[in-house]
């Protein structure tokens, strides 16, 4: 049985570059900040602003093609 060091020594914890070009693209154009949450079939996006929510809901087909992405992405207001 591998003990707990051996586990996480082979665990990758870098972010996914989806996720650095999704925080770039949202800081970049709205100087805004926000929350990714990144799973196997979905990447969620949480931004407080409703004005830019809707922004980003017209421009998903955009985006995802810009992070090469296959993954639903969903806007979220905070």
């Amino acid at each position: 049985m591998d003990d707990i060091k051996h586990i996480l020594l082979d665990k990758n914890f870098e972010l996914p570059e989806e996720i650095d070009l999704l925080k770039s693209h949202i800081q970049s154009n709205f100087k805004i900040d926000s929350e990714i949450i990144y799973s196997n079939n979905s990447i969620i996006i949480k931004i407080p602003s409703a004005a830019v929510a809707s922004i980003l809901r017209t421009r998903l087909d955009k985006i995802k093609k810009e992070i090469k992405t296959t993954k639903k992405i969903r806007i979220i207001i905070v």
